[in-house]
């Protein structure tokens, strides 16, 4: 295997830009290794008896690597561009739709697109949670909330683009292109599973958590409708024509009846301080006025 599918993603913290622009890189030079190993494979033995075909075709792309692998990063490179805006990549995701194998006459790209759809729908069914999982971190990371999930950089279909651009001025046939797709998925069928366990690893470590990505979990919570609190039934009772209470009913009635026993030993002591009074003045009267009992009655009340 091959130096570049070794690799181990220790993406350093920084900012969301820094930490993006490093998935960037250790994508493109992942899935370099993936294209070089696919030109230099050994022939599965599904197309082994059409290696009389293929391995001119593997040696077509070797003379030609550096271009190969150059039209090959700049479309992964843009695939990551493009992610970073939900507008932009819309654009381009239904102008790649209408304009894939676009350079091929329509025979051509008819049967080169199924191709295409085959390969992809069935990684993208394989690797389906990973996926998901990738692209909603990823998200994270360019601040994007939507919940388009069709526009992952490293989709099958995004890859499958991305290689048909690179081999495309091969000017081949159809045939000839078939083959060349079905070393690309036998080479996916060995490493993509290997690739977005790294990429999804890398993304973890960078504490970038799908359960911490959902734009609803930040949403505030619906509030409940309370029951209005019932309310208390209360009565006013006034006290010697001063004193008004609204209490419950029946904290109110021992309030009330503790407040007229005290009105009522109140008054009892106004009438009996009345009534020496008028002893006083008729002792005074009569000359008889006894100072010591009377001074002692006032001070016993």
């Amino acid at each position: 295997m091959i130096a570049a599918l070794q690799q181990f993603p220790r993406f350093d913290k920084g900012s969301p830009s820094s930490e993006y622009q490093q998935i960037i890189n250790f994508c493109v030079n992942y899935l370099e290794g993936m294209l070089v190993g696919l030109i230099h494979m050994e022939i599965p033995s599904d197309i082994e008896q059409h290696a009389d075909i293929i391995k001119p075709l593997q040696q077509r792309l070797l003379s030609r690597e550096r271009t190969v692998r150059h039209a090959f990063q700049f479309q992964i490179e843009k695939h990551f561009s493009d992610f970073k805006s939900i507008s932009r990549s819309r654009l381009n995701v239904n102008y790649a739709n209408h304009s894939l194998a676009g350079g091929l006459s329509d025979h051509k790209a008819t049967q080169i697109r199924e191709i295409i759809e085959t390969i992809s729908s069935k990684h993208q069914n394989n690797h389906k949670n990973q996926l998901q999982n990738t692209a909603r971190r990823l998200k994270t990371l360019v601040h994007r909330s939507d919940d388009n999930y069709d526009d992952n950089p490293i989709s099958p279909l995004k890859l499958s683009r991305a290689f048909l651009a690179s081999i495309e001025t091969l000017n081949l046939t159809a045939q000839k292109y078939r083959y060349l797709f079905q070393l690309f998925d036998h080479t996916l069928d060995q490493q993509l599973g290997n690739f977005y366990d790294q990429i999804d690893l890398g993304l973890y470590h960078l504490d970038i958590l799908v359960e911490l990505t959902d734009a609803s979990l930040f949403l505030p919570p619906e509030e409940e409708e309370t029951p209005p609190a019932p309310q208390p039934s209360s009565e006013v009772e006034a006290v010697d024509n001063s004193i008004t209470e609204v209490l419950e009913p029946e904290s109110q009635k021992s309030t009330v009846t503790s407040i007229q026993n005290h009105i009522d030993k109140i008054k009892g002591r106004q009438l009996e301080f009345e009534h020496n009074i008028e002893e006083f003045k008729l002792s005074t009267e009569n000359g008889t006025v006894d100072f010591v009992n009377l001074f002692s009655k006032l001070k016993k009340k």
